[in-house]
Formats: structure tokens, sequence, C-alpha cells
């Protein structure tokens, strides 16, 4: 492949349903990067032949493909012909340039992939483990970070300016109030889905879901997991705007007090205040207050459950 034909330092395979997450990533990396994500891209991809222009991409236009992997990942249409693609340009070229990074717990590795080709353990290292390992491979394979010229930062300053202004704008309006709630109800979803699959692979291990509760202005579930407790309280005071609303997360131990009225105390652990917004690509997500950093409902749930995973092999060990 020539280095002429490179058209993208990195480009993006995926299935529908982890949109959301590739998203995320093109995010955190298209400053740095020249990225391919269909759905950042339509403007590319109106009036062409989608199949031409996705074979073109996946095999000579990208100097690195990260693939998302899931089962589904090469039965769908399009990963389909993404598949076809990266097979071909391997099987000349050699597996260097893709990297795959399974999204589901349960998966089964392409039998056409080499063992000795390396994946990703996300479930384990995380969103800001992949994004070092992203930044290491695409630079691996010859891509260098853009150097920002003044215009680049006289643009992404007016960028910054309309993208508060409309983030502003929203929150300030009812539509958000009843989103932001929907997002909230969609966090457990996520955080119950997430729990069913562990329970799947454990024999004696339980979780507890309690709630969705609304009292006054206040909407609270918890987890709780041998003197564990994780709880989220989403808490937005006015029926037409979002200020002051805010999502609060904390971590506890439950630990017996026989003074208290049901025998038990509370020791908060861990705790964090999150605000509902969207980001520059209209993902909605959740913003730490103190870290500034973006979560999805996804990734906000991976790293909770694996805080009150934590904590409760501790205390179950304990009780042993």
């Amino acid at each position: 492949m020539s280095s002429s034909n490179l058209k993208y330092d990195v480009a993006f395979s995926f299935c529908a349903q982890d949109e959301e997450l590739a998203s995320h990533l093109y995010n955190e990396i298209s400053n740095k990067y020249s990225a391919f994500i269909y759905s950042k891209k339509q403007e590319e991809l109106v009036g062409t032949d989608g199949e031409k222009t996705f074979n073109r991409v996946f095999s000579e236009e990208a100097r690195t493909v990260i693939v998302l992997y899931q089962n589904k990942w090469g039965e769908t249409s399009w990963t389909r012909i993404e598949e076809t693609a990266i097979r071909n340009r391997a099987f000349e070229k050699g597996y260097e340039f893709v990297l795959f990074i399974p999204v589901s717990k349960n998966f089964t590795m392409p039998s056409w992939l080499p063992r000795t080709s390396i994946y990703f353990d996300y479930f384990r290292f995380g969103i800001e483990g992949l994004l070092s390992v992203l930044d290491s491979h695409i630079q691996r394979n010859g891509g260098a970070p853009k150097v920002e010229s003044n215009l680049d930062k006289a643009l992404k300053f007016q960028e910054n300016l309309n993208y508060q202004s409309k983030l502003k704008k929203y929150l300030n309006s009812e539509v958000a109030v009843s989103e932001a709630f929907k997002f909230f109800r969609d966090l457990k979803i996520e955080i119950e889905y997430q729990l069913s699959e562990i329970d799947e692979g454990l024999d004696d291990f339980f979780f507890r879901v309690e709630g969705l509760e609304q009292k006054r202005h206040n909407n609270f579930f918890s987890i709780t997991s041998y003197s564990s407790r994780l709880r989220f309280n989403w808490e937005s005071y006015y029926g037409n705007v979002l200020s002051e609303s805010s999502l609060q997360v904390d971590l506890v131990i439950i630990e017996k007090d026989m003074k208290s009225y049901d025998g038990n105390s509370l020791k908060v652990v861990k705790k964090e205040v999150y605000e509902y917004i969207f980001d520059r690509f209209d993902n909605f997500v959740w913003k730490d207050r103190s870290t500034e950093k973006l979560y999805t409902n996804k990734e906000l749930s991976e790293m909770w459950i694996r805080e009150l995973l934590d904590l409760a092999f501790k205390n179950k060990g304990q009780m042993l």
C-alpha cells in the first residue's frame, strides 16, 4: 500500500450497537489524528457507492484499523464488507495494521485471526487504557499527532464558544429536564444488564438492585452486594431547567451499629458528582465535576461496578 493512498490515520469498524463507544473514541483522538467513522463522515459518503467506499477505506486509505469486536461483527451488511477488506489487506501485508477490541464479555475471536495477533482487554483496562493503546498503535504504524496551527487554535476557540452557547440553551429547556431523566433511567438499565452478565458467570455471588424511587425531586436507585452498596441519586430541582441538577454516585460500606434505628450505619468510601450534558458531537454523557472527564452510560456503569466488585469481594473474603 502506497503512502500516497493514505487518507486517515485510523478507521473504526463496529456493529451498530457499539456506535456510542466508537463515537467517544473518535471524539477523543480526532483532535490529534485524522480518523474515519461512518457516522461522522456522512458528508463524504453521500452520493458514493457505499460498498466501494468502505472497502477502499479499510483496505488502503486507513493507516490503522480498530475493530470493536463482538460475535455479530462480520455478519452485518457493512461489517461484512469491512471484514473482507481487512482480511484481503492482511493476506497481502500482515496483521500489524489492525487491532481487535472485544466489547462483549462472551466472545469468540475470528478463526482466521492468527493467535499471535494481540487484542486489547477493554474490560480490564478501561477507556483510559484503551486511548493510550490506540495512540501507541497509530504511531507504531507511522502516524504522527497533528501540529496545531494558529488558525486551528482560533477555529477551535470559535467552535468551543458555539458549543457552549448551544449547550446552555439546551440545558435551560424543559426538553433537557425530560431527556436527562430518561438518560438516568437508561443508566439503571445498563447497570442491570452488566450485572446480569456477571451473575451468569458466577455461582456464589449476589446483587440486589433497588429503586428507581421518586421522592419529591430526588430519583434514586442502589445496588447492594456483601455489605457494600453503590448508590445513584439524580437530583433535579426545577421542571423547566437543569440548573443545579446533578447525578451523585457514592460507594458505601454497611457497618453494624446498634445505636442506629436499623442496626446499621453507612461509611462512604468514594463519592463523585456528575452533570448531564451533550458533548461536541451531540452525544449525551455525564461530566465529572471534579475532573471534567466525560462518560457514556456504559463507561460510567463499568467504572462503578468495578469499584463495587473490588469492595464486595474484599467484604466477602472477610466473611469466610
